[in-house]
This record gives C-alpha cells, structure tokens and sequence, in this order.
C-alpha cells in the first residue's frame, strides 16, 4: 500500500527485524520500539531521527497506542510487533491486545509479514550484527480491515494465523 493508513504487524525474532521490514517495505514506516531504546545515547538520538516513537513493556502503554492511532490517523504505515517482545526460540509467542485494538479502532487496513532468516544477521538476543550467509526475506500478505464489532480474539486469531503461515 502506497498511500493512506495501514498497520504493519510483524514476527519478532531479531533485533534486526526492523531494519529488514523498513528495507522491504515500499514506505516510510514508523515503528513502535522498546522505550529503553529511545536513552542509549546514539541509539535514542537514531530511534527518534527515524520516526520510531517509545512504547513500555512492562504495561500497557496507553500513550503509545494513542501516538500509533494518531499516526494512522495521519494516514501514516505503523508497524507494531504484536508479541510485544523478541521470541527467544524463533517461534511465535503469544500476542498482546494491543494490535487488535488498533486495527479495530482505526479502521486501518492491516497487513502481515513474516520475517525469515533475520537470526542469522542478529541472533537472539545478540544487539550486534554479524556477517549472514543467508537469505533474509519478509513475506508480506494481503491486507485487510475488520468491522468495528469484530471481537479482538477474531482479529488476534487472524493474525497469529498470518504471521504462523508466512513467517514458517
């Protein structure tokens, strides 16, 4: 999607997923990443020169989902990592309310991508890269936007669904 709103829900399995989504991506992503990020000195000064905004992993992050709800709003792409967390294992770890709500109250269409081979660039829970052989792909699927009165479950089942199907 080139133009208007859309949230970007992604696997989680590196640290270097973001890069690999922003390379693959057609669009100017603003991406949800961890608050302890935004105080690592160029790290933080990086984070905020590149549009990326702080969310807590300790709670639920009122301010965060309203900052990805203003930016949708905008009619920017958002991209959120529902596990709220890196996957220690690859796998995918449960997901946390907050991507359905998005979805449900922006209204925004929503897109799935799974990520394939990231580890091999930075593996978990390494914060330094390393030369990767191998191929890394994201795989993007079709978006899709649901009723306002779609339960949260449905959307989070749809999602899991997704990122299992194309990030395996």
């Amino acid at each position: 999607m080139r133009r208007g709103p859309y949230l970007v829900l992604a696997n989680h399995v590196s640290n270097s997923d973001p890069i690999v989504l922003q390379l693959a991506s057609r669009r100017h992503l603003r991406f949800m990443a961890r608050k302890e990020l935004f105080g690592m000195g160029w790290m933080g000064k990086f984070m905020t020169w590149w549009g990326a905004f702080p969310v807590s992993q300790a709670t639920a992050d009122v301010g965060a989902l309203k900052t990805a709800m203003r930016l949708l709003s905008e009619g920017q792409a958002v991209c959120v990592f529902p596990e709220g967390r890196l996957s220690p294992t690859g796998e995918l770890v449960e997901l946390l309310p907050g991507s359905a709500m998005l979805a449900l109250r922006s209204g925004s269409p929503v897109v799935c991508v799974g990520l394939r081979g990231s580890t091999a660039l930075m593996p978990y829970p390494s914060e330094r890269p390393r030369y990767a052989a191998r191929r890394i792909v994201a795989y993007w699927g079709e978006p899709r936007t649901f009723e306002k009165g779609t339960p949260p479950e449905a959307v989070l089942d749809w999602v899991a669904r997704e990122l299992r199907r194309l990030s395996s």
